[in-house]
Formats: structure tokens, C-alpha cells, sequence
């Protein structure tokens, strides 16, 4: 299964996922994946690891095809991140799979 498929999976069972990311470990909420300026990507909720950018919890685009040991981790997603709507990423990505 692609990378992409596993992203998809994983929102779609409602998972959290870990991987690395610019060589940092970042473990994701993932709220959706499809395509944004002709690249793959995921927006999700990043809410423990690793960050270049910014404090954690908070809201990060990953490029899809520089994520590395990508796994889904089974812990069911119970609530909804901060400022999270359905449909929204829709406004400026053609979303594929959604939370």
C-alpha cells in the first residue's frame, strides 16, 4: 500500500499516526490528505514529537513524499482538534480523504 493509502486509512478509521518528518519524529492527527500546488500533502494536528516550526499541539502541513517510517498508531482519535471544520481544507486543496 501506497503512503498516501496508508494516510487515507488511518483518517478513515480515525487513527493517529507517527512518522518523521525533516528528520524529526512528529506524532499527527490526521485531518486530511489530497493535493495543494501539485504536491500531496497532509494537514493534520500535530500534538507530541518534534517541531522546526512552532509550539505543539498546533496545525502543520506535511508533504506526503517526505514523510518517512510512517506508521498508524491505534489509538483512536477522540475528539476533534481546535479549529477543525469538515470541509474546510477544501477552500484551498483538492482534498482526497477527510476526518
Amino acid at each position: 500500500m501506497s503512503r498516501y493509502g496508508a494516510i487515507c486509512d488511518a483518517i478513515n478509521e480515525g487513527w493517529f499516526v507517527e512518522f518523521l518528518y525533516d528528520g524529526l519524529v512528529r506524532v499527527v492527527i490526521p485531518a486530511h490528505v489530497g493535493v495543494l500546488n501539485g504536491e500531496h500533502t497532509l494537514v493534520g494536528y500535530q500534538v507530541d514529537g518534534e517541531s522546526n516550526h512552532g509550539n505543539i499541539p498546533d496545525w502543520r502541513y506535511f508533504h506526503v513524499g517526505k514523510i518517512r517510517n510512517f506508521n498508524v498508531l491505534e489509538w483512536p482519535i477522540e475528539f476533534f482538534p481546535t479549529g477543525y471544520k469538515r470541509g474546510a481544507g477544501r477552500l484551498h486543496m483538492s482534498v482526497c480523504c477527510e476526518l
